[in-house]
């Protein structure tokens, strides 16, 4: 299905030309990209048809046998979730991103250790295909536009009780060109809702791990979080932040005393 959020060009016009019977489409007020997913989400709950979820971004594209491709995975392997790298792509570059040595299936709590951990697995929401049923009660935060998927996708992740199986096919092309969210400006919006996407993983209660499991669980979302503060820190405009947003990154900063992040994450080096 295609969840047309509030195009200025020519895109409702095409749609309304394409006469498929398995094609749906909803178009709305422009919303954002945590909302057109999961106005999407809300569709297909209850169609009972609609075995397996995946999503492609308006200006990426996929390879032809993409679908299928993950399908085999899933089947084959007895998994939730196939996971897949993807091609970095501009008019004049094509550079394949390589998750893994080895194709393989993972455990859900090494796939969700690793995913939160934003390192080798990636948190983007596309290059995945995933059953149905995990989507079941999760859906993107409403009031973020940046870093949704940080705060989203680990819980699929969890949920997936047969695990993943994760490939270095790189059947996705992740266009880096022209006018998108993820290539616009940084601004003070941005690196909260950055530090947002990356909290939740730190704040969630991950009970069907065992307490050991939930500790590790916990050092890679913490040690993430120290990546993407120190990360941001820089970018920062103090001038320009109205006093909810000073309010809001005082609470990081407390966050970030409080549970000694920094001081006890593990950085590549002391640079």
């Amino acid at each position: 299905m295609v969840v047309n959020d509030g195009s200025t060009d020519s895109t409702k016009k095409i749609l309304a030309e394409i006469f498929d019977s398995r094609l749906f489409v909803i178009n709305t007020e422009n919303q954002g990209v945590s909302l057109a997913r999961n106005t999407a989400l809300d569709f297909i709950k209850d169609k009972e048809h609609d075995s397996f979820i995946t999503f492609i971004d308006a200006d990426d594209y996929i390879e032809e046998n993409y679908l299928e491709t993950l399908y085999s995975m899933i089947v084959e392997n007895n998994v939730d979730i196939a996971c897949c790298s993807f091609t970095y792509k501009t008019s004049s570059l094509s550079k394949p991103y390589n998750q893994i040595n080895n194709d393989r299936r993972m455990t859900c709590f090494d796939a969700t250790r690793i995913l939160i951990g934003d390192k080798t697995i990636q948190s983007h929401s596309p290059c995945k295909l995933y059953k149905k049923h995990l989507w079941d009660d999760i859906r993107y935060p409403k009031d973020i536009h940046w870093m949704e998927d940080q705060a989203t996708i680990f819980k699929t992740f969890y949920s997936s009780k047969n695990g993943v199986f994760v490939s270095n096919y790189c059947g996705y092309h992740y266009w880096q060109e022209g006018t998108s969210a993820c290539r616009s400006a940084i601004t003070n919006k941005k690196i909260l809702s950055t530090l947002f996407g990356y909290k939740v993983s730190c704040d969630y209660k991950f009970n069907d791990f065992t307490p050991e499991e939930q500790r590790s669980l916990k050092k890679s979302a913490y040690n993430a979080f120290a990546f993407a503060f120190l990360s941001i820190l820089p970018w920062i405009n103090r001038s320009t932040m109205s006093m909810e947003e000073k309010q809001e990154f005082l609470e990081y900063k407390r966050f970030v005393r409080k549970n000694k992040i920094i001081k006890n994450c593990s950085p590549v080096s002391k640079k």
